[in-house]
């Protein structure tokens, strides 16, 4: 205890500054991607600069450290009762990458105390991904997750992207989603051996790699069924799902029809029971979702508003067994994504 504060050291290093929210989120830190939801989820939003603590409040100016395999982690992780807290992990991998984790539904201390299955969404428009970052992002899973570990690879909603963005038919379309998500596979997949042979042999049956087949389930599809029907009766909640494609739009300098937003939107349709409810998978249930991110859009704000009955009759009417909660990993270096 210093300063009414409680100072302690994790496994992993990290380089901890902590931060106020003006809503109920909560955060911490990791690396980035990028598809509708999570694009839209950061470029838009107002990113305000976090609130340091330190010698009487100076600027953090920590050097990134030169060994890779200490830039994973922290020296210290200050946890000031229910405050939200950011840690900013440097990663070796040339880019010159920093990130931050924020919480939505939890707090920095709950998810510390493993108190979550943790699934990482994984989505096929991340040009910044690499092997580095992938075992990144299983090594902090790993250290926080109260058993096991999925690594979902977001790949047969993609298609539509491809189609409409690349002008390309269906066939095609399935084609370059499937290459790209066998990639993405590969490369978690070996990053799961590696950290199996150096720190734990257990690793590779807590932590699988899925696709998103292996998420629908019947209640999926009854949680699908349910939002696409609101999307067609509920003027508000077509409209708010329609501001985020419109948005991914404008990023992507694409003039694209009512028609075709229409379609995109089926994308964020799809991924919101994952994101209300979690994923089931081998009868256990992922219940915290990991998301690499760029820059905090409200989307993960939107998840918690209709968790918590913005919209009365529909959330009657899914009749969510658990609220799922949220991390979101923002990356700082999204001018390069339409390069």
């Amino acid at each position: 205890m210093r300063n009414s504060e409680f100072v302690f050291t994790p496994k992993i290093e990290y380089k901890l500054v902590a931060e106020r929210s003006e809503a109920n989120q909560n955060s911490l830190t990791i690396p980035t991607w990028c598809s509708i939801l999570e694009l839209v989820r950061t470029h838009f939003a107002e990113k305000i600069p976090p609130r340091k603590f330190g010698k009487a409040a100076e600027p953090h100016r920590s050097k990134p450290q030169k060994n890779p395999e200490k830039n994973i982690g922290s020296n210290h992780i200050l946890i000031l009762g229910e405050e939200n807290f950011l840690i900013l992990m440097e990663t070796n991998d040339g880019l010159g990458i920093s990130n931050e984790i924020k919480f939505f539904g939890t707090t920095g201390e709950e998810v510390e105390l493993r108190k979550f299955n943790i699934f990482i969404g994984i989505s096929l428009g991340n040009k910044l991904l690499t092997k580095e970052l992938a075992k990144a992002y299983v090594e902090w899973a790993l250290e926080r997750t109260k058993e096991n570990i999925v690594v979902l690879i977001a790949d047969e909603i993609d298609v539509v992207n491809w189609m409409i963005f690349n002008s390309l038919n269906e066939t095609s379309a399935g084609e370059k989603v499937s290459n790209k998500a066998r990639g993405l596979d590969d490369m978690f997949s070996r990053a799961i051996k590696i950290i199996a042979r150096e720190k734990d042999f257990t690793v590779e049956n807590r932590v699988k790699v899925i696709r998103w087949r292996d998420v629908k389930t019947d209640r999926f599809n009854k949680l699908l069924a349910t939002l696409e029907s609101e999307f067609e009766t509920n003027l508000d909640f077509r409209n708010r799902i329609l501001s985020f494609v419109k948005k991914y739009c404008e990023l992507r300098k694409k003039s694209v029809v009512e028609a075709d937003q229409v379609k995109l939107a089926g994308y964020i349709l799809a991924e919101l029971p994952t994101l209300l409810e979690g994923i089931e998978f081998n009868g256990v249930q992922y219940n915290m979702i990991f998301y690499p991110t760029y820059i905090d859009s409200g989307m993960s704000q939107f998840v918690l508003d209709i968790q918590n009955g913005i919209y009365p009759d529909l959330l009657s009417k899914l009749q969510l067994s658990v609220k799922c909660v949220m991390a979101e990993s923002y990356l700082e270096k999204p001018e390069i994504l339409f390069d």
